[in-house]
């Protein structure tokens, strides 16, 4: 009977044991899940620019953003003043002046945020903002421009740079950047 007794002691120690190197094998896998995520995180979104021509002198600037499912931005048109919308800047220059309001689409609708207590223009949805240029010049030349942007529900602020330049009388934009303002 001692010895059953003892058996059953080493046997019991032998599993916690082995259930302790499990656990730690466990917590490195979930490690590992925690950094992939990270590296999808960057990736929930898209912005993309686009100039399209009007005539020589107006042109329309598009900037698209897709959203992955489950993520939302807020548009510049919504009324809260808590959140950081979506906001495009572009540097004073003197060689072509932005036109008229931007333009949504589709158009946000406005939802009651309870935990905010107020409206707020949400876009769960893939949208494009339209900004109309007015060239002044046919010189060549560069003029930076950015996009800021809060990616929800992670609550994570971005910056998206662009350029645009005119070259040999050809207007075109480029990204050239995207970072967490965190």
């Amino acid at each position: 009977m001692k010895h059953i007794n003892y058996s059953l002691f080493i046997l019991s120690l032998l599993t916690l044991l082995s259930c302790g190197q499990a656990n730690e094998e466990k917590e490195v896998a979930v490690e590992a899940i925690d950094n992939s995520s990270k590296i999808e995180e960057e990736t929930d979104f898209n912005v993309s620019f686009e100039i399209k021509k009007i005539d020589d002198k107006h042109f329309n600037l598009v900037t698209s953003i897709e959203l992955d499912k489950g993520c939302h931005v807020i548009s510049p048109y919504s009324p809260d003043t808590i959140l950081l919308p979506v906001n495009l800047i572009i540097t004073e220059n003197e060689t072509f002046t932005l036109d008229s309001t931007l333009i949504e689409y589709p158009i946000s609708t406005t939802e009651y945020d309870s935990l905010l207590e107020t409206n707020v223009n949400y876009v769960r949805e893939n949208t494009s903002y339209t900004q109309r240029i007015n060239l002044n010049t046919q010189q060549d030349f560069e003029v930076n421009g950015q996009v800021e942007l809060l990616i929800e529900p992670r609550c994570i602020p971005y910056q998206i740079d662009f350029t645009i330049s005119n070259a040999s009388g050809e207007l075109t934009v480029s990204k050239t950047k995207t970072f967490s303002l965190l």
